[in-house]
Order: structure tokens, then C-alpha cells, then sequence
């Protein structure tokens, strides 16, 4: 019990951090209802490693360049890359279209939440 109390008080924001509010990031990742985000773009992602991939797709961290900011300051997220050719060949493209018009609809802690999607 002794260690954990130790951690939450490392892990407690400081009352400077406090007062600021939550990061962009945390504003964006608490919205209630299903959010797009329009001032993602593709080119203004870092890509880092594999977290998983499937039969046609990966999914990899990235993060959201926030210009004058730290590194460690930038939202991160999970891309899914899908091999385009890949999934022409197996005809799964109406498939995917289905499942990014599902995605932007639904709210569950259980399921990552849509917030932008590209084609590349």
C-alpha cells in the first residue's frame, strides 16, 4: 500500500499543472460525443512502433506535432495503416468504408475512438 501511495504522489500534477487545466491532448481524448479532429493532418504525424497488425492493416503509435512544444508535450494516438492494393485485391474496400462510417459514430471505453481518417 506504501509503494502505491508513493507512486500517486510522484504521479500528482503540480499545482502550476493544476491550474493550466487538462492538456489539448486529455481535452480531446475526454470529448463526450464523437469528435473528428479537422486540424489533424497526415503530414503532421510521427509515426513509432508496431503495436499490432491483422491480415491487411497495422497499427502503430504516433504522435501529433504541436509546433513549439516539447515531444513529450504532443497528443498521441493509434493509426491504423491499411495496405490499399491489399485490400482492393481481396475486395474488402466497401468493408472499410462500413467500419471508418461505424467508428465515427460510436462512444465505448472499450473501442479507440475515430478522430481523423486519410487517404494516402
Amino acid at each position: 500500500q506504501k509503494r502505491v501511495i508513493d507512486y500517486m504522489a510522484r504521479i500528482k500534477p503540480n499545482e502550476t499543472q493544476s491550474a493550466q487545466g487538462p492538456t489539448q491532448s486529455a481535452r480531446e481524448h475526454l470529448t463526450e460525443a464523437p469528435t473528428l479532429l479537422p486540424t489533424i493532418i497526415f503530414q503532421d504525424l510521427v509515426f513509432g512502433a508496431e503495436l499490432g497488425s491483422g491480415s491487411f492493416s497495422t497499427v502503430k503509435f504516433c504522435k501529433h506535432i504541436q509546433r513549439g512544444q516539447p515531444a513529450s508535450n504532443w497528443p498521441e494516438y493509434a493509426a491504423k495503416v491499411i495496405r490499399s492494393q491489399l485490400m482492393r485485391e481481396l475486395g474488402y474496400e466497401a468493408a472499410v468504408r462500413r467500419e471508418i462510417a461505424v467508428l465515427r459514430q460510436l462512444k465505448h471505453v472499450s473501442i479507440a475512438r475515430l478522430v481523423a481518417s486519410f487517404r494516402w
